[in-house]
């Protein structure tokens, strides 16, 4: 396993300038699988922009993946690719969408401050999980609001998604914790 990691942070909890990209590859050759040779890799990219003249912050999220396998199904399912979720494509149960060979998310959120560190929040998410080479074709999107409150503990988010692809139909209600970064 190969892990890179660059990060660029302000604050590891109260993050509001920051950066961080990982690129991993990970797999097993055939002299040490003889069931299920392969290779993944990954990238993931997660910033944060806050313009301190109109208390308003700026997120994205990005992730791309590949796997070479002969059959997913031989994959272990914690190196599986999945999306779905409150820190993936809200408006989709968790990893609901998936398992596949190729994997792409995408998300951009705005906060606007309202009250001392609460703000409100808008964003548009999306993604796909497939077999097929073109996974940037008919993705699951999303678009929502919510609610932010930068805690001590970090971030605590409450969002209602609207999926817009024809894969799912009715409004998600998600809550996420964590650092944001």
């Amino acid at each position: 396993k190969l892990h890179i990691e660059y990060k660029n942070l302000d604050h590891p909890m109260k993050t509001n300038n920051g950066l961080i990209l990982n690129f991993n590859i990970v797999g097993a050759p055939r002299l040490l699988s003889s069931t299920a040779p392969f290779i993944q890799i990954s990238s993931e990219l997660r910033a944060v922009k806050t313009i301190q003249a109109s208390h308003t912050r700026l997120l994205i999220r990005g992730q791309i993946a590949t796997t070479n396998i002969d059959s997913i199904n031989h994959l272990p399912l914690s190196l599986q690719l999945f999306a779905g979720g409150a820190q993936s494509i809200r408006g989709y149960e968790f990893d609901s969408i998936g398992h596949g060979k190729n994997l792409f998310t995408a998300s951009s959120e705005i906060q606007q401050k309202i009250y001392k560190s609460f703000y409100v929040v808008g964003f548009f998410d999306t993604g796909n999980v497939s077999d097929a080479s073109n996974i940037f074709k008919n993705p699951y999107s999303s678009i929502g609001t919510g609610i932010a409150w930068l805690s001590p503990i970090g971030v605590l988010e409450f969002t209602v998604a609207n999926p817009l692809s024809n894969h799912h139909s009715k409004s998600i209600f998600q809550f996420s914790m964590g650092a944001y970064l």
